[in-house]
């Protein structure tokens, strides 16, 4: 089993996070969800729906929108709370140092 999700970060993953934190949920959700997740499954469910079940290209759409839309916004929901208990578990491991500190012991 992978214990990802339940080990601290190590120092690579501390800063990556320290910088997605700073520019917030909701700018992290927008880009990872929206961008990153909701496009291209719009694109690629409209595809598979027009040119192999035959649907007409608007109701293609519309369920690929809504479907993508929840996908979109829970996927990195769920990602930035994961990320943050690990990012408070290493930190507790840490004694509450940033990652400068992090950089001097290691």
């Amino acid at each position: 089993m992978n214990d990802y999700f339940f080990t601290p970060m190590n120092e690579k993953q501390l800063e990556f996070w320290e910088r997605r934190r700073r520019e917030g949920l909701l700018f992290y959700v927008l880009i990872r969800g929206i961008v990153l997740v909701g496009i291209p499954i719009v694109i690629v469910c409209t595809c598979i729906d027009v040119f192999l079940r035959h649907q007409p290209m608007s109701t293609a759409l519309m369920g690929a929108t809504f479907d993508s839309l929840f996908w979109a916004i829970t996927y990195p929901v769920l990602e930035w709370s994961s990320n943050q208990r690990r990012y408070r578990k290493t930190m507790e491991k840490l004694g509450g140092q940033e990652t400068a500190k992090l950089h001097a012991m290691g």
